[in-house]
């Protein structure tokens, strides 16, 4: 259990939301999502670090069987070989809809040709409890980490959210408000 101040600690609930405007929050339970005491999980603290990325120019296919490799449904693409800036992100959803649905042939189709340029990231700095936020409230199941000079240092998935969260009852309504039709 984190350590925490409890006279910092003042919810206060405004139409379902805690003192600082999430929606997320859950302050009847017995985690302590905001303090001021500074211990609060930051986005670093969960992360998977290090994620396998592409480049716009990576085929397809090439894609297809990374995620496959590493059983996982998004690779972040960067602009060039060992390069961490982003420029947008691929998913097995990419792929299908925007690729094989539309009859697009071929082992020589580019990332390029089926990613999305327009990507929601978070900073390693962030709360966990912001992270959960955004990710809820733009339907995203995965959000890439970036530094403070933009460039990728990791991915939080859902799965990261469950396994790693503090706040089980925050993490159990972002997954819902990730996966609302």
């Amino acid at each position: 259990m984190l350590a925490h101040n409890v006279a910092a600690f003042v919810p206060v609930r405004l139409q379902g939301r805690c003192d600082r405007g999430h929606m997320l929050c859950d302050h009847e339970s017995n985690t302590i999502v905001h303090n001021d005491g500074g211990n609060e999980m930051k986005a670093q603290d969960i992360m998977s670090s290090d994620p396998v990325c592409v480049t716009p120019d990576t085929t397809l296919n090439k894609a297809a069987q990374l995620m496959h490799d590493r059983d996982v449904g998004m690779l972040p693409v960067v602009d060039g070989d060992g390069s961490a800036k982003l420029v947008g992100l691929i998913t097995d959803r990419d792929i299908t809809v925007r690729h094989v649905a539309k009859g697009h042939k071929g082992s020589a189709c580019k990332v390029r040709e089926a990613m999305s340029d327009s990507v929601t990231t978070c900073r390693t700095s962030d709360d966990v409890s912001d992270v959960m936020n955004t990710m809820g409230k733009e339907q995203i199941r995965r959000i890439p980490v970036v530094d403070e000079r933009d460039m990728l240092v990791g991915v939080i998935a859902q799965a990261d959210i469950v396994r790693r969260a503090d706040n089980a009852i925050a993490a159990d309504r972002t997954i819902k408000e990730i996966s609302k039709p």
